[in-house]
């Protein structure tokens, strides 16, 4: 893993579990199937599965509000700060 992400010129640290997580929450993104995810990493029960979806909600969350800054900024000359919250 650090042969390749030094020949990609990737700053960041690289882990397995890192690349676990990327693929599962990839996967989940292009609506592949949660009990197939499941199989993929190996997970016993569906609840450990369940854990990507709620990373999957936040990268969304996290998305939209950057694409409401950026247009708030380009329509308004100023950032206002209108976020989406999370939901408990």
């Amino acid at each position: 893993i650090e042969k390749t992400r030094k020949a990609a010129e990737i700053t960041k640290k690289i882990t397995p579990h890192l690349l676990r997580h990327s693929i599962a929450t990839h996967r989940l993104a292009k609506k592949v199937n949660l009990r197939t995810i499941q199989r993929l990493l190996g997970h016993s029960t569906i609840k450990t599965t369940e854990w990507y979806t709620h990373v999957a909600l936040d990268d969304i969350r996290d998305a939209g509000n950057e694409m409401i800054e950026h247009y708030t900024k380009l329509l308004t000359g100023h950032s206002d700060h209108y976020k989406v919250e999370q939901q408990s």
